[in-house]
């Protein structure tokens, strides 16, 4: 029985490592972090991504404070959830500075992440076969694979001045893998679609700004490679 889970176990990590491996992302700092949050600060999370369902922002939302929870940080929500403290306060919405300022006064709300969609690119998934370049053909001759994409910004926002407090760029695109054939030819294939890029982007981004914005900072900032 030991056995059966262990080995359980170990497809599921190998499945996890080559789920992660199916992108790319890299991060660039649009805003040094100007702040160090604390674990006992409130952080809404309010990702409201126009191009997608109410589910679909719901599960970036989750993957959010998911890795906020992981960290430490227990007093973070969406708006949703504090709905009743806003009203009890003379707050029907968070829409303006004014409002922000508000929540942050009456709720203690001190930082909000939101977060834009720059760029979001499906394509095909697997290409048609290029040919190799050969003594009388020198260049290869087919399409040129491009994977599928996303760019999306994050944005911590200092709730009672309303001010930026760090803003990264992710951009993400799907690892395409080559198959040589027979026929002096190579196949090229991604299992990622722009959805997953835009996941993944989603938590690397989220996990870097959580480490950075954290005194001293966290491993993940300091190992990260940015530009």
């Amino acid at each position: 029985m030991n056995k059966i889970v262990i080995l359980t176990v170990l497809l599921a990590l190998l499945g996890l490592l080559l789920f992660s491996c199916s992108t790319k992302s890299t991060i660039i700092k649009n805003q040094y972090c100007t702040v160090c949050m604390n674990k006992q600060d409130t952080i809404v999370v309010d990702i409201s991504l126009p191009s997608f369902s109410i589910e679909e922002n719901a599960r970036l939302n989750n993957i959010i404070i998911g890795l906020f929870k992981d960290q430490g940080f227990q007093h973070v929500f969406r708006w949703y959830e504090l709905e009743y403290d806003l009203l009890v306060n003379g707050i029907k919405s968070v829409k303006t500075a004014e409002d922000l300022a508000f929540a942050h006064k009456k709720l203690g709300v001190k930082y909000v992440v939101k977060s834009n969609l720059e760029r979001y690119l499906e394509r095909q998934a697997n290409s048609d076969n290029v040919s190799k370049p050969t003594l009388s053909s020198p260049h290869p001759r087919g399409p040129i694979p491009v994977s599928n994409e996303s760019t999306v910004s994050l944005n911590l926002i200092e709730a009672n001045h309303n001010q930026l407090a760090s803003k990264l760029t992710i951009q993400t695109q799907g690892r395409v893998r080559t198959k040589d054939d027979d026929d002096y030819g190579t196949s090229f294939s991604s299992t990622a679609s722009a959805w997953t890029t835009l996941e993944d982007g989603t938590r690397r981004g989220a996990r870097f700004m959580i480490a950075d914005c954290q005194c001293p900072k966290g491993k993940y900032a300091r190992r990260k490679k940015t530009k």
